[in-house]
């Protein structure tokens, strides 16, 4: 919104406009939270209640020297990104 103001009354009354713009936009504004459960089933009931499986094996970190026995870090041989 543009608003070319020429004195102290046109300020007012600007601001008293852009006030009540404002306030009517935010009379039918409302706001609903869900609750945690709603909507779900009993499958993701039981799918929240189990751990996280962790990766089996040794976690090799991206300094790390590669497991395939080149000798270069991890990141520049098989841990390199795409």
């Amino acid at each position: 919104m543009t608003v070319q103001v020429r004195s102290r009354e046109e300020m007012d009354e600007a601001a008293v406009a852009m006030n009540e713009r404002g306030a009517q936009s935010l009379e039918h504004m409302s706001y609903a939270s869900p609750s945690e459960t709603e909507g779900m089933s009993i499958e993701d009931d039981v799918m929240l209640a189990e751990p996280l499986a962790m990766p089996e094996g040794v976690h090799v970190g991206r300094n790390d020297p590669c497991p395939c026995g080149s000798g270069k870090k991890f990141k520049l041989c098989h841990g390199k990104l795409s």
